[in-house]
Formats: C-alpha cells, structure tokens, sequence
C-alpha cells in the first residue's frame, strides 16, 4: 500500500518512504523553515492582528497579512512564490512595519 501526504505549508504532494528517504520531511526542512532573522521578532501575532484592523493603505494591509503568515512559520521564500511578490518587497515591507511604517517612505529593499 502506498501513502502519500500533502505539506501542511503548500500544495506539494508526497510518497512517504521509509525514515531516511521522507521526501516530505526534506521539503519541510528545505521550503518551510524559518532561519531568516526578521524585524517582526518584537511582534506578537496579535499586535500584528490589531495593525491589520487599522491599516490604512492596500500596500500597508498587503505587507501584514503577509507578515501575519510569516509568524505562523511561513517563509519569506514561499511567500514570495505563493503571492508572486518578490522575497526583497517583502523583507522590505517587514522593515517599514517595523519601523512604524511610514507611508510616504518606498523601502522595497
């Protein structure tokens, strides 16, 4: 009998083999692990939550539902794929958040 079981992060499908060949546990480890150090450390989920509701630009709104993902352990990486949002606009977007986010200000870097 043959198992598969789909990435609790993306679409990705896998045929579970034995302990040492788990391709799913390998794409885990490749595509959705955070090692990246981000500005949004000092962020709680919820504090990112209550910025959502007072957002007051789409760019602004885009950059924290994103960075909402990014605390539930979704890499920069994916989300650039997932989004079609290249990973520099994104890491760009966690730095003006956490800076304040000024609006006036175009960090795409």
């Amino acid at each position: 009998m043959t198992v598969y079981r789909a990435c609790p992060y993306c679409d990705e499908v896998f045929q579970i083999g034995s302990e040492e060949d788990n391709p799913l546990v390998n794409h885990i480890r490749e595509f959705h692990t955070v090692t990246e150090d981000a500005p949004l450390t000092s962020f709680s989920q919820d504090e990112l939550q209550r910025r959502l509701h007072e957002a007051s630009t789409v760019e602004e709104t885009k950059a924290l539902m994103l960075a909402i993902l990014y605390k539930r352990h979704i890499p920069v990486r994916t989300l650039s794929t997932r989004f079609g949002i290249p990973e520099e606009m994104i890491r760009g977007w966690f730095d003006r958040l956490a800076s304040g986010w000024d609006s006036k200000s175009k960090n795409t870097q």
